[in-house]
This record gives C-alpha cells, structure tokens and sequence, in this order.
C-alpha cells in the first residue's frame, strides 16, 4: 500500500496530538518490535548490552538526538543507526511508549485519546518476544523542558538458564 504524501501529512497531524511517532520513512511498531528483539536475541549468557537515545532541548532550536551503545561494536552501532533514523527527537514520549508496547507484547503503544506530556520510570521484561534467557530493562525520563535532556536506554541482558 503507498501512502501519498498528504495522506502521510494526515496521518501524522492526527497522531501527533497523541504522542505517537510516525516517522516520515514509515517505521512501524512491529518493524521496531522486530529490530528490538533482534537486537536482544544476539545478547549471550552473561553478557550485558545497552543502547541509549538522549534528546537534548534547547529554546528556539530544534532538538539533538544522539544514540550510544556499550560495548560500541558493530552489532550495536547497528541498531543505534536504526533508532537514529526511525525515532522522534520531538515526541521522545511516543517513542517510550512504542518501546514500551513492544517489550509487553500489545499492539498499540497508547490508549487513542493519551498525550503524554512527562513521565520517568523503568520497566523490566524476563524473555520478552517469547526469547529465552533475555531480560530487557527500559529506562526513560521525558519532561520536555528546554536545556534538559530526555532519554530512553535500553539494557539487554543473558540471563543463565539456572536464573
């Protein structure tokens, strides 16, 4: 199905208001889902892995966004570009919630009629996407305020079969 341009530009107008990041190259939910879980199911037993987004606000400047991953090797340099590309440095929010939705396994990130305008936590799932021996923690503060910085990491561990 091709999405003509002002469809897109609907489609975005109608969701922003939502805090739901449709990306302008078409990211969906279970393209992130699937990236996310490839992501964890690469981690070994013992092994510890983190993948951060950090937006930093600033008045009368459009956002930065930057991703950093420990250990910083191909696998996840990798997945760092695909959150660069298919994440919102505006509507941090929406993409918490996206994360969020994919690590417990629902189809929609939020109820229809939610904007969030701040939130902080973190959220912990043993064998998320039905992978054994994985745990995924995701961590996020978004506030939105100028001259601080939001963020969500994620922390992807392999768990041993005795845990």
């Amino acid at each position: 199905m091709r999405i003509h341009f002002m469809q897109h530009a609907r489609l975005i107008v109608l969701l922003a208001p939502f805090g739901v990041c449709v990306p302008a190259s078409g990211a969906t939910l279970p393209e992130l889902c699937s990236q996310i879980k490839q992501f964890a199911a690469q981690v070994p037993i013992g092994v510890v892995r983190t993948v951060s987004i950090v937006v930093k606000h600033a008045d009368g400047v459009a956002p930065s966004k930057r991703c950093t991953t420990m250990p910083a090797d191909e696998q996840g340099m990798s997945f760092c570009r695909y959150l660069s590309e298919h994440t919102s440095g505006e509507m941090l929010g929406g993409n918490i919630s996206r994360v969020h939705a994919c690590l417990v396994g629902a189809t929609y990130p939020t109820a229809k009629n939610i904007f969030t305008y701040a939130m902080s936590g973190s959220v912990s799932v043993t064998n998320p996407f039905e992978l054994k021996n994985v745990a995924v923690q995701l961590d996020y503060s978004y506030r939105w305020r100028p001259a601080e910085s939001d963020y969500f990491l994620l922390t992807v561990s392999g768990l041993d079969d005795d845990l």
